[in-house]
């Protein structure tokens, strides 16, 4: 991933790093700008992501030698950055797009799973990033789900 970025913006990767946190904030400032007063309650959460991001993205820069630590903070600082780009992404699109062209906001449960997806695709992408082999995770995951459901299962 390092080399695609390195070969995407021909720099290395604080650079990419500083690059999407400005991307990330300018959709935060979007969503308030966008959504007004309401705006203030709903921007807290990408908010809150971005900088723990930008907290655990600094820990990231300033342990070069510990690849262990490196290992674990390099996901999770990928993770709450795509995190909050999608939180804000969400907003931007459900309430300022669809909401202003309907005229009324969205039903709770479609905003629910819109966001549900949203976020899952993010784990999915973040875990595949970290080398992890997100099918077998969910294979694994569904095999267990059954075998747990039979043994509970009264006979």
């Amino acid at each position: 991933m390092d080399g695609l970025v390195r070969a995407v913006l021909g720099a290395d990767i604080a650079r990419a790093g500083l690059a999407a946190i400005l991307f990330a904030v300018a959709l935060v400032v979007a969503v308030r700008l966008a959504l007004g007063r309401d705006a203030r309650r709903l921007a807290r959460q990408p908010l809150a992501l971005l900088a723990a991001h930008v907290g655990v993205f600094a820990l990231y820069e300033m342990l070069p030698g510990v690849d262990g630590a490196r290992r674990l903070l390099g996901p999770l600082a990928l993770l709450l950055l795509l995190l909050s780009v999608g939180r804000s992404a969400v907003l931007l699109v459900l309430d300022f797009a669809v909401g202003r062209r309907f005229g009324r906001a969205l039903p709770r449960i479609f905003r629910d799973i819109i966001q549900g997806i949203v976020y899952a695709t993010i784990v999915a992408t973040t875990l595949h990033a970290a080398g992890v082999e997100a099918g077998s995770l969910l294979t694994t995951s569904a095999l267990l789900t059954a075998v747990i459901g039979l043994s509970l299962q009264e006979t």
